[in-house]
Order: structure tokens, then C-alpha cells, then sequence
């Protein structure tokens, strides 16, 4: 079970990250770049994931799945783990000790993953306005948790 979930799971993130489905834009994206995700992927993506311990596995697998299919300069910017959290965690932490919004803000980011662990969480579109600010083309995955 647990290598067939593995698979699963990749299979879902590999299509969200490297450009299989349309981005998710927040509403104060603009009309002419509402469609800037549908085009090709043709170099690496630049990823940062803040997420709980479900997810400690995948980041390095998404590097290795990239590589593997022909983009060596795919890079992990940086992920963040919090235990059991919520995005809203990761976004409450101190602003001088928050690499998500450090590398979000410099426009550095071009896939976030938020990984939280209940739903609603304010966290997923207060991460997605910041991207959008800085890079309209960000594209922001969410991993819903699969209990109640």
C-alpha cells in the first residue's frame, strides 16, 4: 500500500509542479496572464515546499523525477516542515526566520507547495496573494490531507 500511495502521489504533484494542469490564479490575477500556465514547461522549476511530516520524502523525489526527465536545472529553493501544520503555521512564522516568504517575495519561487493538514486554512491564499505579487506566474499546489 505504502509504495502504491507513493506512486500516486508523485504522479498528482509531478503534473501540479512541472505544468500538466492549469495554475490556480488568485482573483486579482490579470486577464493577460491568466493563461501563462497552459504553455510548455521548458526548463526547471524553482520549488518551495512548506509542509508537514506526510511530505519530508517528495521534495528530494521531484528533484530526481525532473532530472530524469530531462530538466537538470530543476532546484528545491527550500522547504519548511512543521509538524501537523496548517499553511497558516508556516505563514505565522517570524518574518526574519520565514524563508517561504523570503524567497516568494524576491520572485524566486515558480511552484509552491503547501501541504496543510485541515481545511479551510487562510494560509493557502494569504502564500498564493504574496506569490502573485511577485511573480504572476507562480504556480501554488495544494495537498489536501486525505482524513476528516
Amino acid at each position: 500500500m505504502t509504495i502504491r500511495f507513493l506512486l500516486c502521489l508523485l504522479l498528482l504533484i509531478g503534473r501540479f509542479a512541472f505544468g500538466d494542469e492549469a495554475a490556480v490564479k488568485s482573483q486579482t490575477s490579470t486577464a493577460s496572464n491568466a493563461n501563462s500556465s497552459s504553455e510548455a514547461i521548458t526548463k526547471g522549476q524553482r520549488i518551495f515546499a512548506a509542509h508537514h511530516s506526510y511530505f519530508l520524502q517528495v521534495p528530494p523525489i521531484l528533484t530526481e523525477i525532473a532530472k530524469s526527465g530531462g530538466f537538470p536545472d530543476q532546484v528545491i529553493v527550500g522547504t519548511k516542515y512543521i509538524g501537523g501544520s496548517k499553511s497558516l503555521y508556516h505563514w505565522n512564522v517570524k518574518d526574519e526566520d520565514n524563508k517561504a516568504k523570503e524567497v516568494l517575495k524576491a520572485g524566486a519561487v515558480d511552484v509552491l507547495i503547501l501541504t496543510p493538514v485541515y481545511l479551510p486554512d487562510e494560509g493557502i491564499e494569504k502564500f498564493a496573494r504574496l506569490g502573485f505579487e511577485n511573480n504572476p506566474n507562480v504556480r501554488v499546489t495544494v495537498m489536501e490531507f486525505w482524513l476528516p
